[in-house]
């Protein structure tokens, strides 16, 4: 080669590894599945399971019995069926009742069911992961929203109809809109006091119906007093949602408590209903967790 010709050559291979190295990171920055499902990062799950000892499916008195009181919806809106084709031999089925929706937006009106399930050991635990799945019918109507389970902290002090304040309890919703897309609600202190829920960001993933969906969800609690929290969603293996600056609590004394089970249409903060009647499917839950935060 001409040595006249050597700065051009040295440029223009400087200038070819300098877009490579931007694409890298451009790619780097937007390929964000990079985080191991948690089910695989946490110690054996605890199942919520839908049979009694005798392997006979729960029945609703059962099931009522077993969340020990505080539900809704219940004795009239849940069965507990075997499947075939599932991914569970057993699932709960829940109907959704035209014209209901959330039993904590308005009580005349609500469908579906609510309960909260404390898993022994949990309660003091930073960082959880829950797994469960769910089938839509083939001619599922999204209608305007709905809501599916998620974790909660607080226990006792949380009311989903007050604002979290960082002391109080927070919680999250795995949420569908009305072009079927999904996303996640909390429930987490918020500028505006008045504020019960806000969603993430743009719908982030597709709730596909007449199939069965794998749902998995992770939580670590932020540092109080630094915005460090992470949540995760995974959808059919696939991270959909990741957030790293999370504010889920303002005192440390706050921590998980357990699956916040809503499954209806509607939300805290919405008055939507179903267009039909119809039903959601559910697995059993599974769920798992550490005392500290597992911050990665």
């Amino acid at each position: 080669m001409n040595p006249k010709h050597y700065p051009m050559a040295v440029n223009a291979t400087a200038g070819l590894l300098g877009f490579f190295l931007v694409a890298f990171v451009v790619h780097d920055f937007w390929n964000t599945d990079f985080a191991p499902m948690c089910h695989k990062r946490f110690g054996p799950q605890t199942e919520f399971g839908f049979s009694t000892k005798t392997s006979e499916p729960l029945s609703p008195a059962e099931l009522q019995a077993r969340v020990g009181g505080r539900e809704f919806g219940i004795l009239n809106n849940a069965a507990i069926v075997p499947a075939a084709n599932a991914p569970s031999p057993l699932i709960l089925q829940v109907k959704l009742p035209k014209g209901k929706g959330s039993v904590f937006n308005d009580p005349a009106r609500a469908g579906g069911v609510s309960f909260r399930w404390d898993p022994r050991g949990m309660g003091g635990a930073e960082s959880a992961c829950l797994t469960y799945s769910i089938m839509l019918p083939e001619d599922f109507d999204f209608g305007s929203a709905g809501v599916l389970p998620g974790l909660y902290g607080g226990g006792t002090n949380f009311n989903p109809k007050i604002a979290a304040d960082g002391k109080n309890g927070f919680a999250t919703r795995v949420v569908w809109a009305a072009n079927g897309n999904g996303n996640i609600n909390l429930q987490v202190p918020t500028p505006d006091e008045n504020d019960l829920s806000r969603i993430v960001g743009p719908a982030h993933f597709e709730l596909p119906t007449g199939r069965w969906v794998s749902i998995e969800q992770e939580i670590a609690l932020n540092t109080p007093g630094q915005s460090d929290g992470i949540l995760r969603l995974w959808v059919n293996g696939e991270l959909q949602i990741e957030m790293l600056d999370v504010l889920w609590r303002k005192d440390a004394r706050l921590t998980l408590s357990g699956v916040l089970s809503d499954i209806s249409y509607g939300n805290v903060d919405s008055d939507a209903s179903a267009p039909a009647d119809t039903m959601v499917n559910l697995t059993p839950l599974l769920v798992s967790w550490k005392e500290n935060n597992i911050i990665q």
